[in-house]
């Protein structure tokens, strides 16, 4: 297994020269990782597929950096971490704007408005005809 870097200009044969290569590794069964820049990874799959003749890449992906980084992260254990979606950011930013509040100078009004919403929507519930009750 090894890494092979071809760098140069534009029109200089470097997709030629890759093509060529992973024509010849295919045929080994060794996985195979072309990295490309992220804008161009759907071109690449495509060049691919056609100048190889090939409808499903077995032992051939094509990856960008940021997609490499994953894949080691997940490898690494990294694939368990847990992000916020869009409601838990909000959420938090909504709970430090609520704590900073006193020293904050410009967004005092909104945080103060914040505590008020979340006070009521901690206050509140429904009862079993649907309405709500403060």
């Amino acid at each position: 297994m090894g890494v092979h870097c071809l760098t140069g200009r534009r029109g200089s044969g470097k997709t030629t020269r890759c093509v060529e290569t992973i024509r010849k590794l295919l045929g080994t069964g060794a996985p195979i990782l072309f990295l490309v820049p992220e804008q161009d990874t759907v071109e690449a799959e495509m060049h691919l597929a056609g100048a190889l003749n090939l409808s499903v890449f077995w032992n051939l992906e094509v990856l960008s950096l940021k997609r490499l980084a994953q894949r080691i992260g997940q490898s690494a254990g990294g694939g368990a971490q847990v992000t916020l979606s869009d409601a838990g950011r909000a959420m938090a930013l909504k709970g430090a704007m609520i704590g900073l509040r006193s020293g904050m100078k410009y967004y005092r009004s909104g945080a103060s408005g914040a505590a008020r919403r979340s006070r009521a929507a901690n206050s509140s519930s429904v009862t079993s005809s649907g309405e709500f009750l403060f």
